[in-house]
């Protein structure tokens, strides 16, 4: 079992990517029930979906408002006396503004699809890893069956002999001795095979004694060439796709703080009901009054505004060193991790 578990949990992910050999109804379909069922992955997903809907929010114009004033003593005008009064105004961002926020939303909704996916994988390592535990201790099992068997009839001939008087206590002693030993060494792997198990079960959302079928026969397909490993890294890891969206989401929202010392408008129109005039009668008497208006915000507060894009700065070059730490740990792990491998499998 040491031997698998001591090849490196990304070599074992790039050999995700490849076939394994294993008999039908087995692992494959272990796995294909994980997919489905692991609770894990259902959040995960659950999670990129709503994720998803992020985009339309950010995107958005802000709620309109709609306001009433009312007259507690009428003012007098010459035509009238102003009663009540409804307005209704809607704010709309600079120019820019909403667009930028809104892919901002649509690269963190990618930042978490990439999560999805790198759970995706975890899932599928950690399902071929148990199966191949399984493998290990059921192969071990069978070896240790016949060698208990084999021991326990040269006990029995031991004390046969022994009974005959034809050899010596100490040889029927040691015999047993190694039968019980064996006898042990296979409790210890079934009770190692039922925490395999569990866990096994766990992953595919199953009670931890569901019974797990005997694994018989798996075949690992060949190591491939270092090269090709680095390759299948740059390609497929999921940390540095995550990573490379990360930049991308931290420079638009850097360009976003910058927008912020721009002003937003808000527009609107307010109606004024106006009773008649009871003392004169002016040519316009009782007309009721409407005016539209214009107003900006005012970006004054520099001191937040410097804050606001020194911190999108930061996360930018924060996001941009993780990408390196990811790159580079990545090509560190995948070097071990292959001549681990090559020194197993030779």
């Amino acid at each position: 079992m040491q031997t698998i578990r001591s090849l490196s949990y990304l070599t074992l992910s790039f050999l995700l990517l490849l076939p394994v050999t294993a008999p039908a109804g087995t692992m494959e379909d272990l796995v294909a029930e994980a997919l489905a069922r692991n609770p894990d992955l259902k959040s995960a997903r659950l999670q990129w979906e709503a994720m998803q809907e992020k985009p339309a929010i950010a995107g958005s114009l802000p709620d309109p408002m709609l306001t009433y004033g009312y007259f507690f003593q009428n003012v007098e005008t010459r035509v009238g006396a102003q009663n009540q009064k409804i307005g209704l105004s809607q704010k709309i961002p600079f120019p820019g503004k909403l667009s930028a926020a809104k892919r901002r939303a649509s690269k963190e909704a990618l930042v978490t699809m990439w999560d999805y996916q790198r759970r995706i994988r975890e899932v599928i390592l950690r399902t071929r890893l148990l199966y191949y535990d399984l493998y290990l201790i059921d192969r071990s099992t069978g070896i240790l069956r016949e060698q208990a068997a084999l021991l326990e009839d040269v006990a029995q001939s031991s004390q046969q002999t022994f009974e005959a008087g034809r050899t010596e206590l100490p040889d029927v002693l040691k015999s047993k001795l190694a039968r019980d030993e064996i006898r042990v060494r296979l409790l210890m792997l079934d009770q190692q095979r039922a925490g395999v198990g569990a866990r096994l079960n766990a992953l595919r959302a199953q009670p931890p004694k569901t019974p797990v079928p005997a694994v018989t026969k798996i075949s690992l397909p060949p190591l491939p060439a270092e090269s090709a490993l680095y390759s299948i890294a740059a390609r497929y890891r999921q940390e540095l796709q995550q990573s490379g969206v990360a930049i991308e989401r931290d420079e638009i929202a850097l360009a976003l703080a910058r927008k912020e010392r721009l002003p937003d408008f808000t527009v609107g129109i307010d109606y004024t009901q106006v009773n008649e005039n009871i003392f004169i009668d002016p040519p316009d008497n009782g007309h009721d009054a409407v005016f539209g208006f214009v107003s900006i915000n005012l970006p004054i507060w520099f001191g937040k505004l410097n804050a606001q894009e020194r911190m999108a700065r930061k996360n930018l070059e924060a996001s941009r060193e993780a990408a390196a730490n990811v790159s580079l740990q990545t090509q560190a792990d995948v070097r071990d991790a292959w001549f681990q491998a090559q020194t197993y499998t030779e």
